[in-house]
This record gives structure tokens, C-alpha cells and sequence, in this order.
């Protein structure tokens, strides 16, 4: 589970761009939170997380 929190005050924020690589450098997930929380069921290993905001 990811949850994404805001940078000054710990408000939950949406609209985040999360791309998640695996340890080849592929993108296995990119997509736009609608909400605070993602749920994402992937294989066991190492991965790269990249999370934007505005």
C-alpha cells in the first residue's frame, strides 16, 4: 500500500503520478491516484518508486 501524504501539513492529496520500475529500469505501473491510497499487487523484488505532485 502507498500512501501519499501532502509536504507541509500531512494532509492526504490525490492526483499523484506514480510510475513504479522494476530493477530492469521497465515500468511495470504508471497511473494517476484518485484518492490517498494505492493498491498495487506486484511480483516480489526491488523497484523504484516515483511518485509527482503540483
Amino acid at each position: 500500500m502507498l500512501e501519499c501524504l501532502g509536504r507541509y501539513i500531512s494532509a492526504y492529496i490525490s492526483d499523484v503520478q506514480i510510475i513504479i520500475e522494476d530493477a530492469r529500469g521497465f515500468t511495470v505501473l504508471e497511473t494517476i491516484t484518485k484518492g490517498p491510497n494505492l493498491f498495487a499487487k506486484l511480483p516480489a523484488g526491488k523497484y523504484f518508486l516515483d511518485a509527482t505532485t503540483k
